[in-house]
């Protein structure tokens, strides 16, 4: 098998599968502070220690977050940045919502968000069921 080339990272990188996975590979020297990669995560929360300082959109720490006033849990540094992530926390924020005054843990938060995002991608009634808070008080 050929290893798949990624044209949108330049030349001198392949992608190849090896005893770990797959992996990108220099084919050629690369000179110190290149960019070898640079995407979106498909899905990311804040950890708990980090939750009151860091905006769940852009991930900056800036002096002051805005709390979103219904679950209490994401921050965000302003309104576009609140507005911008609602397409997806308006789901985890009903069921986080639901839960007050429990705290869901980065881990239930990580696997409620992959959830809304696998039903913005879908209008699957399963996946109705289990974005609802019977399944964020389960685990």
């Amino acid at each position: 098998d050929q290893p798949m080339a990624l044209p949108e990272l330049g030349t001198g990188l392949t992608v190849k599968e090896c005893r770990e996975g797959r992996g990108i590979f220099a084919t050629e020297e690369l000179s110190v502070g290149r960019e070898v990669l640079n995407c979106q995560p498909f899905s990311y929360v804040i950890s708990e220690g980090r939750c009151t300082s860091t905006c769940a959109h852009c991930l900056m720490r800036p002096k002051s977050l805005q709390r979103c006033c219904r679950c209490k849990v994401n921050h965000y540094c302003n309104t576009a940045c609140q507005t911008s992530d609602w397409s997806f926390h308006q789901w985890e924020c009903r069921v986080m919502k639901s839960v007050i005054p429990r705290r869901p843990t980065h881990l239930e938060r990580h696997v409620l968000r992959l959830l809304c995002k696998a039903k913005s991608y879908s209008n699957s009634s399963e996946l109705s069921i289990l974005c609802s808070s019977e399944c964020l008080l389960v685990w």
